[in-house]
C-alpha cells in the first residue's frame, strides 16, 4: 500500500511542473469586461405620477393622509407608509 503511494506521489511531483507549463496565466478581467448589474428605473406611481425611490409623498389612507416613502420590496416597488399624519393646510372661508 505505502508503495502504490509513493509511486502516485512521485508521479504527480513529475507532473506538476508540465500542468502549469501547458495552462495559460490567468489574469483578472478588464474594467470594461467585467460584468456591471443592470439596474432598473424603477418608480412608484401615485396620483397619476412617477415617484422616485426614496421620495417621499402624503397619500390618503384609511387612517387619513400620511407620510409614504417609495421603496422596494421582494423585488416590487411599493410604498412604505409611516404614522406621521402629513402636515395639511385648509383655507378657512371668512362667511
Amino acid at each position: 500500500m505505502r508503495m502504490g503511494f509513493l509511486a502516485f506521489a512521485a508521479f504527480l511531483a513529475a507532473q506538476t511542473p508540465a500542468l502549469a507549463q501547458s495552462q495559460p496565466a490567468r489574469q483578472w478581467p478588464s474594467q470594461s469586461q467585467r460584468w456591471t448589474p443592470h439596474i432598473p428605473d424603477c418608480t412608484c406611481r401615485a396620483q397619476g405620477r412617477d415617484f422616485a425611490m426614496g421620495e417621499m409623498v402624503c397619500l390618503r389612507t384609511a387612517q387619513g393622509a400620511r407620510l409614504a416613502v417609495c421603496g422596494m420590496a421582494l423585488n416590487n416597488s411599493n410604498w412604505a407608509f409611516s404614522d406621521t399624519p402629513c402636515a395639511v393646510s385648509q383655507l378657512q372661508t371668512p362667511w
